[in-house]
C-alpha cells in the first residue's frame, strides 16, 4: 500500500454502514442509487464480498460485489463509490485488491462488472487495474439501451477479467 493510502482503513462492511453507503451514493452523480434497503441488504448479506474504506472515522468509499449464483467463483461488482474529496488516490484499485486477497468460501477467478460508455473514470480503472495485474479484460455488450425501455439510460458494458491468479496475502 502507497504511502497515500496508509490513512485508510478497509474492512467488511456491517449494518451501520447501509445509510452511510446510501449517502455516499447519492453524492456521486455519476451513479445509479439505489434504495436505502438496497444497501442495508447488502451490507448484511455480502459483506463477505464488500468492501467499506474509512479514513478515520469518515467513509471514503465502497464497494459492493457478490457472487453469481451459478458461477461461485465470478463475482459481481454492482457499485464502487469513492467520496469526492478522496477521490485520484487509488482507493477504487484498492479496494478490489482488498477484496480479493481475502478468504472467501469460494476462490475468485473472475470479476464482472457492468459499466456505461460515458463513465469513461470507471472503464479506465478497471482496464488498468487488469493491465497491471496483468489479467486479460474482456468487454462486451452487456445490456444495449433499448432494454432500457425508453428510460434515458446509457448501454452497459460487460468487463470481464480474469482468470484471477491468487494475490499473495499481507499485500494489501
Amino acid at each position: 500500500m502507497g504511502n497515500s493510502l496508509k490513512q485508510f482503513h478497509f474492512r467488511k462492511p456491517g449494518d451501520k454502514e447501509g445509510p452511510e453507503f446510501f449517502s455516499l451514493a447519492k453524492s456521486c452523480a455519476e451513479l445509479d442509487v439505489n434504495s436505502l434497503y438496497f444497501y442495508l441488504l447488502f451490507c448484511r448479506k455480502f459483506s463477505e464480498t464488500s468492501v467499506a474504506v474509512y479514513a478515520e472515522d469518515k467513509l471514503a468509499g465502497f464497494l459492493i460485489a457478490f457472487p453469481l449464483p451459478d458461477q461461485r467463483e465470478t463475482l459481481f461488482v454492482w457499485q464502487i463509490a469513492i467520496s469526492i474529496e478522496f477521490r485520484g488516490m487509488g482507493l477504487g484499485k484498492e479496494m478490489l485488491n482488498h477484496l480479493i486477497a481475502r478468504d472467501l468460501p469460494d476462490p475468485v477467478k473472475l470479476l464482472e462488472v457492468s459499466i456505461t460508455p460515458s463513465n469513461l473514470p470507471s472503464q479506465k480503472m478497471f482496464r488498468r487495474w487488469a493491465n497491471e495485474k496483468k489479467w486479460e479484460c474482456r468487454e462486451e455488450v452487456f445490456f444495449s439501451k433499448e432494454l432500457f425501455n425508453g428510460e434515458n439510460h446509457e448501454s452497459e458494458t460487460l468487463f470481464r477479467i480474469g482468470p484471477l491468479s491468487s494475490p499473495k496475502k499481507g499485500n494489501t
